[in-house]
């Protein structure tokens, strides 16, 4: 592994914890889970470090997983296609096919739990309950992704960034007295490709959202201030 990835493996119940967080895993029989515990390896990952993968597959412990794929055009770097959370696999694809070609960069400091690929094989063929869950989990990306299709064909630009900001606020979001807050971990060039426009646009487009009082920057942070005038512009 690259020397930004650090194995820090302590015990086992680290591992423990990160694998439980995992709605795939937590399918799990325990006797397969003990299997996947005692195969895994923990490892701390710098930020803007690309995960280094190999053939396995990633549970993310913490942090932000940004997915992207190289983009030859010469007006961007990369596209993003998506971004994994804490208790999200990357990486998955491998399970049923050859990889896809993504990077996939540590967005900010993290951990993730390393599987081999041929033990997360088997017990898709042996345990109903992981097979069942793993269908229902590539299903739900599936569909986020035939959604976000849909709206780059179909809906403004304002109007993306407006749903972006709800389903973030609704994920993560916060309620204070003054509305929704929370914290900001995109830089404008990721959610500028993320939802399919330039980091100018979305920057005059957020703007616009502040001066109308829709919300509201503090620092790291962003505040939601009034939801259903966002909502409208959704």
């Amino acid at each position: 592994m690259a020397t930004a990835m650090i194995q820090h493996d302590p015990d086992e119940f680290r591992r423990g914890n990160v694998l439980g967080s995992s709605g795939v895993l937590a399918k799990l029989a325990d006797t397969s889970f003990s299997k996947i515990l005692q195969s895994s390896k923990l490892y701390i990952v710098k930020r803007l470090v690309a995960l280094d993968l190999g053939n396995t597959i990633a549970v993310l412990g913490a942090g932000r997983v940004r997915i992207a794929r190289s983009n030859d055009t010469g007006h961007v770097r990369w596209v993003v296609s998506d971004f994994r959370r804490p208790g999200d696999l990357v990486g998955e694809e491998i399970l049923v096919g050859p990889p896809l070609g993504n990077e996939y960069m540590m967005a900010e400091l993290g951990e993730v739990v390393l599987i081999p690929r041929e033990v997360l094989a088997e017990l898709l063929s042996t345990d109903i309950g992981f097979t069942r869950a793993f269908l229902k989990y590539t299903a739900r990306h599936r569909f986020r992704m035939q959604s976000r299709f849909e709206a780059l064909l179909t809906r403004t630009i304002e109007s993306r960034i407006a749903a972006f900001l709800l389903e973030e606020a609704q994920r993560d979001g916060v309620r204070t007295g003054s509305g929704i807050r929370l914290r900001w971990k995109y830089t404008h060039e990721e959610m500028a490709s993320y939802i399919g426009s330039t980091r100018e646009t979305l920057t005059s487009t957020l703007g616009v959202f502040k001066r109308a009082g829709l919300i509201r920057f503090e620092r790291r942070y962003v505040v939601v201030i009034d939801r259903e005038a966002l909502e409208s512009r959704s």
